[in-house]
């Protein structure tokens, strides 16, 4: 009954939420986006993920999405673009033969989370949609606001998530418009221009950033910083450096230490062991500041961030140029 009425309920909202799309008022599910593939990967005890690569009807731009299991909760980490301009360099989505197609229109982003709520058949909301799939959110941020809007009053999902590379026009545009997202992820990888650049080629001086990040706060919003860990930027004067900078930023939740997942063309690694690293900023840092690190797991079958979507595009291409 539960599934039925949040069925129902999508439409209705969808329909209020986009008079103007062609197919408002009746199911969208066939009329723009389509499954291509799926998997599931079982990570430990209680813990599972369900990786999904879809694609538009319009012209078959292909997404991907990652249904998130622990226990009874359910999230979905989810992209906001076909694809990404930002070039990172930890990033499959990067290597794959065309990085970027096209922003995905707000519909299309409210079709993806449906289309998951939908097939896992748990009958009841997400926890959370979480954009930190592929593409930046800051790049299409109408579009993501409007259908995190939309969600919400289809009764897809209860809260939001966004993980961003947060540059500066996009930090004052959003800052005053993030109501309902309950924590924001910013993509440091490292604590100065040079170091940040490693990751992502057109990344802006942190120190210069570390103003209008903190004023992303507000309605019990957290703030927590990823750092994508690999050989060039986990020396000890780097780890200096990023102790130094957290203690002027001692107004985030939770600094969190990643893996690289590897792809082919990737030249980044991850030290063997990242317990130690986080052992040792703990001791350096505000004591209210977590320091987790984080597994990655999966880039054999395809579960890599942007992996899916590379891996189909040069399969496509191979099999057109026979």
């Amino acid at each position: 009954m539960r599934y039925n009425s949040i069925r129902e309920g999508t439409t209705r909202a969808h329909a209020a939420c986009f008079p103007n799309a062609p197919f408002a008022g009746a199911s969208c599910r066939e009329k723009v986006m389509r499954l291509v593939q799926k998997h599931d990967l079982v990570v430990g005890a209680g813990i599972s993920s369900r990786k999904y690569l879809l694609a538009s009807e319009s012209d078959s731009a292909a997404v991907e999405c990652a249904l998130l299991c622990r226990d009874t909760s359910r999230g979905l980490c989810c992209s906001a673009q076909a694809g990404c301009s930002f070039g990172c360099r930890h990033c499959a989505t990067t290597y794959a033969p065309k990085p970027f197609l096209r922003n995905l229109s707000a519909e299309e982003i409210v079709e993806m989370v449906r289309f998951v709520v939908n097939d896992s058949n748990a009958g009841h909301p997400l926890e959370f949609v979480d954009f930190s799939g592929v593409g930046d959110c800051s790049a299409n941020w109408t579009a993501v606001r409007d259908a995190c809007r939309c969600c919400r009053a289809s009764g897809l999902a209860s809260a939001f998530r966004l993980t961003s590379v947060a540059p500066r026009a996009w930090c004052r545009a959003a800052g005053g418009d993030l109501s309902g997202f309950e924590r924001v992820v910013i993509s440091l990888h490292g604590a100065d221009r040079e170091t940040r650049r490693l990751i992502i080629p057109r990344a802006e001086d942190p120190w210069q950033a570390l103003a209008w990040w903190r004023d992303l706060r507000g309605e019990g919003r957290v703030i927590d910083f990823n750092y994508v860990v690999h050989q060039r930027n986990s020396s000890p004067e780097h780890l200096d450096r990023l102790a130094g900078f957290l203690r002027h930023a001692s107004w985030i939740r939770e600094l969190r230490l990643s893996r690289v997942n590897p792809v082919a063309g990737m030249d980044f690694t991850t030290p063997e062991d990242l317990l130690p690293l986080a052992t040792l900023l703990r001791s350096r840092i505000p004591h209210h500041i977590r320091v987790n690190a984080f597994t990655s797991v999966g880039s054999s079958v395809g579960m890599a961030c942007g992996q899916l979507r590379a891996i189909q595009q040069a399969s496509r291409d191979a099999v057109q140029s026979c």
